[in-house]
């Protein structure tokens, strides 16, 4: 059977083999490193790599560069270098998933605590912060209606004398300083009389009186953010490792990636050497027997 005639004539042959030789190829280092793992594309590994198309969370862009980057390192040689650099990279991602999901893990008890935080400063919410908004809120009616009426009002009186002993003690404290300051007589400890002892009736006593309450006011503020950013603070501390499950699974992936990891560099590196003529002796298998 005659063999098929060639459809391009030895000139143009000839013509393709000269521009052919006039060809520099990639002139740069980057160039070149690129333009070696054109065949590889993501590689073999990616299959593994990425559990789908729109995998969340990973670049295949990023991929594709690392697997670049250590082929350009590496410099393989052949099917079984280039496969072996593949799993390095693929080795290589993994220990970075595991990384990523230590700090997820850890990112999420963050946003529990900053959840918190942000209930333990609502004066709404039920908490251990409640006692001190309600004491908080009490003083700022005082200081609205004195603001308006330069007094305050019987019925704010009353609410104060059935205040909680945390206001009472806030409130006892207001009044002594408020009295030291006007060099009257000191007020005694219980505020249970709140009624009958508030004789601040002068523009001077009613501004001191003002004056204390609002440094009351910022004073229990200050204290009260204190102790939330504290507590946030200390938990931020605790958290920043992850719990035991979390962490088991996390130690596993991360060691389970580095043996491979380990393994795939002391077989590429066998290779290279080999294949410069380097006598390469088997690797040590040491078996303990019971």
């Amino acid at each position: 059977m005659s063999e098929k005639p060639s459809r391009v004539s030895p000139r143009k042959t000839a013509a393709n083999r000269r521009n052919a030789l006039m060809s520099t190829g990639p002139q740069t280092l980057k160039g070149k490193a690129y333009s070696r793992m054109n065949a590889l594309k993501h590689g073999l590994f990616a299959m593994d790599i990425f559990v789908a198309a729109n995998t969340r969370g990973e670049n295949p862009k990023e991929y594709k560069d690392l697997l670049n980057r250590l082929a350009s390192h590496y410099q393989p040689i052949g099917v079984a270098e280039e496969l072996e650099v593949q799993r390095i990279a693929a080795c290589w991602w993994r220990v970075h998933r595991a990384w990523r999901y230590e700090n997820s893990e850890i990112a999420h008890e963050y946003v529990e605590v900053d959840t918190r935080r942000e209930e333990l400063l609502d004066p709404k919410m039920d908490t251990p912060q409640s006692s001190e908004h309600a004491v908080r809120d009490l003083l700022r009616r005082a200081v609205s209606e004195i603001e308006v009426d330069g007094k305050i009002s019987d019925q704010l009186k009353r609410e104060m004398i059935g205040a909680s002993g945390r206001f009472q003690e806030v409130w006892a404290l207001i009044e002594r300083i408020t009295k030291t300051q006007l060099g009257k007589e000191r007020a005694q400890n219980s505020a249970t009389e709140v009624e009958s002892k508030h004789n601040f009736d002068t523009d001077r006593d009613v501004k001191t009186l003002l004056g204390n309450i609002r440094i009351a006011i910022q004073l229990l503020e200050y204290r009260m953010k204190a102790t939330v950013e504290e507590a946030a603070r200390l938990s931020y501390d605790h958290f920043a490792v992850p719990n035991a499950d979390a962490l088991d699974r996390l130690l596993r992936a991360e060691a389970a990636a580095e043996r491979n990891l380990n393994r795939a560099m002391d077989r590429l590196e066998r290779l290279q050497r080999r294949r410069t003529g380097e006598t390469v002796p088997p690797p040590l298998s040491v078996r303990l027997e019971p």
